[in-house]
C-alpha cells in the first residue's frame, strides 16, 4: 500500500510524459544543478528518479555523461577515463536511434562527443579528438540551420569557433583536413549572445552557469583581455548562491580576479568553496596561488595537498616550482634546490606553466630572490610594495646576469602599467624589448605584446599593429603559445 502512494506521489510531482524523448522537466534541471556543483550522488539520485518515472526521457543518460566527463575533466584520472569512456558509444547509439524531432537531439548528440573530445586533449589522443570534435562541428551548424531560434546551439558553436580561432599556427593544417572555421571575436560574441539569452530564460536558464565558464574562458585565455574579464564579473555577482554551491564557478571567478592582480578577492571566492578541494584539487592549486602571490606563510600546504591528492599530470610540474618559490623567498635555499630536483621527476609539461617550471629547473642560474619577491607581488596586485622592492635595487650590482638585468627592466616596466604610469611603462618595455630582442626569455615577446596594447587603447593602430606583428616575430623558450595567441587576437580587434 505504501509504494502505491509512493508512486502516486511521484505521479503528482513528475507528469507522465510517455512520448517525450528529450523533456528537460524540473528535475532534469535540478540534477544539472547539481552536476554544475560537483554533487555527483545527489545529481544521480535525481537521474535514477527520472529513468524509473519517464524511462523514455533520454536526457537522462546525457545528464549521466555529464557526470562521467567532469570526473574525469576535473581527476585527470586515466584509469577512471578508460572505463567510462566505454559508455559513450553506447549513448550516442542510443540519442541517434531517438525518433524525436526535437533540437535537442543533435545538441545532445554534439556535446556528449564535444565532452570526450575535450577529456581526450588531456591524454593527448589527438586523432580521436579532432574526430569527435568534427563530428559536433558538424551537428551544431546542422542543428542551427534546422533551428535558428534554439539558442543551446551557441554554447558548443562558441566555444569551438573561439578554439579554432584560436588554434597555434603549426596546428592550422589539421583544420584544413576537416574544413573546420572560425575565429576567436566569433565565439565570443555567440557566448555573450547566450549569457544575456540564457540569463532570465525559464526554458535556457540552467546552463547559464556553464556558458558563464566558457565566456570567461575565452576572454582570459584565448581572446586574451584580463580586463575586459573583469566586465563578467557583475554575472557572477548576480548568481551569488551558485558561486558558493559550485567549484566550477568559484574557480572561474577567482581565474578573473588572479589574471587582475586580485590575489586576496581569489583567496575568498575559492575559500567558499574549499571543503570541495577533495573532490576538485584545483581548487588547492588556485589557493596556494593566491596566497603566495600576497606572501602568506601558509601558502605551502595548499600546493602539498593538490601534490598529494592530484592523479594527473598537469601543472604538477608548476606547483613543485612554486613551492620551491615559496621556500627561497623565504630564504631557504636547500629546500629550492630539493623541490626543484623533485620536479623534474613528476608530472608532464604540456602546459605552459609546467614547460616554464621545467625550464627553471633545468638552469644552472636561481631566480634573483628580490625579483621573485616583485614578481609574487606584482601577481598579487600589491604594486606599490613590488616597486618600492625594485627601486631598492641596484641593477648593476644587485643583478649577477643579463638575465637578471633584462628582468628587472621588464618587472618595472610591468610595474609602472598597472599603476597606471604609461609614459614610464612604454619606456621600460622597450628598453626591455631591445636588450632581449635576441635572448630565449619571454620578457622582450610580452613587452610587444603590451606596447601593441597600449598604443591599441590610446586608438594608434599602426603602432599597435607594429608591435603585436613583432610580438609574433619572437620565438622565445617560454609562453610563447599564448603570447602569440593574444598578439593575434589584438591584431583581429584592429580590423574591427
Amino acid at each position: 500500500m505504501k509504494s502505491t502512494y509512493f508512486f502516486l506521489l511521484l505521479l503528482l510531482f513528475f507528469p507522465f510524459r510517455g512520448q517525450a524523448s528529450f523533456d528537460i522537466n524540473p528535475n532534469c534541471k535540478e540534477a544539472y544543478h547539481k552536476i554544475i556543483c560537483l554533487q555527483f550522488n545527489e545529481a544521480q539520485g535525481l537521474i535514477s528518479l527520472e529513468k524509473r518515472v519517464h524511462p523514455s526521457n533520454n536526457f537522462s543518460v546525457y545528464l549521466e555523461n555529464m557526470i562521467d566527463f567532469l570526473k574525469v575533466f576535473i581527476s585527470e584520472d586515466k584509469t577512471q577515463f578508460d572505463i567510462l569512456i566505454e559508455n559513450k558509444s553506447r549513448r550516442i547509439k542510443l540519442f541517434e536511434n531517438d525518433p524525436t524531432s526535437s533540437p535537442w537531439k543533435r545538441y545532445v548528440i554534439a556535446d556528449t562527443y564535444l565532452q570526450w573530445a575535450v577529456v581526450r586533449l588531456k591524454f593527448r589522443e589527438y586523432i580521436s579528438a579532432t574526430y569527435e570534435v568534427n563530428k559536433a562541428y558538424n551537428l551544431l551548424q546542422e542543428n542551427s540551420e534546422l533551428y535558428p531560434m534554439f539558442f543551446p546551439n551557441l554554447k558548443g558553436l562558441g566555444v569551438l569557433h573561439a578554439v579554432i580561432g584560436g588554434i597555434p599556427d603549426e596546428y592550422k593544417w589539421v583544420l584544413k583536413l576537416i574544413s573546420l572555421k572560425g575565429s576567436i571575436s566569433q565565439g565570443l560574441n555567440e557566448l555573450t549572445q547566450l549569457l544575456k539569452a540564457t540569463k532570465n530564460s525559464d526554458d535556457y536558464k540552467f546552463i547559464y552557469p556553464e556558458c558563464l565558464f566558457y565566456l570567461t574562458y575565452v576572454s582570459l585565455h584565448l581572446q586574451g583581455d584580463k580586463k575586459e574579464a573583469l566586465q563578467l564579473l557583475p554575472f557572477y555577482n548576480d548568481a551569488p548562491d551558485l558561486i558558493t554551491s559550485s567549484p566550477i564557478l568559484a574557480v572561474s571567478k577567482a581565474s578573473i580576479y588572479l589574471q587582475n592582480g586580485q590575489s586576496a578577492e581569489a583567496e575568498k571566492t575559492l575559500l567558499l568553496v574549499e571543503e570541495s578541494s577533495s573532490i576538485f584539487n584545483y581548487i588547492d592549486y588556485q589557493l596556494g596561488l593566491a596566497k603566495l602571490n600576497q606572501l602568506k606563510g601558509d601558502s605551502y600546504k595548499y600546493f602539498f595537498r593538490y601534490l598529494l591528492h592530484f592523479k594527473g599530470e598537469n601543472l604538477v610540474k608548476s606547483a613543485y616550482q612554486k613551492l620551491a618559490w615559496y621556500y627561497l623567498v623565504n630564504n631557504n635555499q636547500a629546500k629550492y634546490t630539493e623541490y626543484m630536483q623533485l620536479l623534474l621527476l613528476r608530472g608532464a609539461s604540456y602546459a605552459e606553466a609546467d614547460k616554464q617550471a621545467e625550464k627553471e629547473a633545468q638552469s644552472v642560474n636561481r631566480p634573483n630572490i628580490d625579483l621573485l619577491k616583485a614578481r609574487l607581488l606584482f601577481d598579487g596586485g600589491n604594486y606599490h610594495q613590488a616597486l618600492a622592492t625594485l627601486q631598492g635595487l641596484e641593477p648593476s650590482k644587485d643583478c649577477n646576469n643579463i638575465h637578471d638585468l633584462i628582468e628587472y627592466t621588464y618587472r618595472t616596466a610591468r610595474v609602472f602599467h598597472e599603476m597606471g604610469k604609461t609614459s614610464l611603462a612604454i619606456l621600460y618595455y622597450e628598453r626591455t624589448l631591445k636588450d632581449g630582442l635576441d635572448k630565449p626569455w619571454y620578457f622582450a615577446t610580452n613587452s610587444a605584446l603590451q606596447l601593441g596594447m597600449i598604443y591599441e587603447a590610446k586608438k594608434d593602430v599602426t603602432k599597435a599593429k607594429e608591435y603585436f606583428q613583432t610580438c609574433l616575430t619572437l620565438s622565445p623558450e617560454e609562453y610563447k603559445s599564448s603570447l602569440h595567441q593574444k598578439a593575434k587576437a589584438g591584431l583581429l580587434r584592429l580590423k574591427y
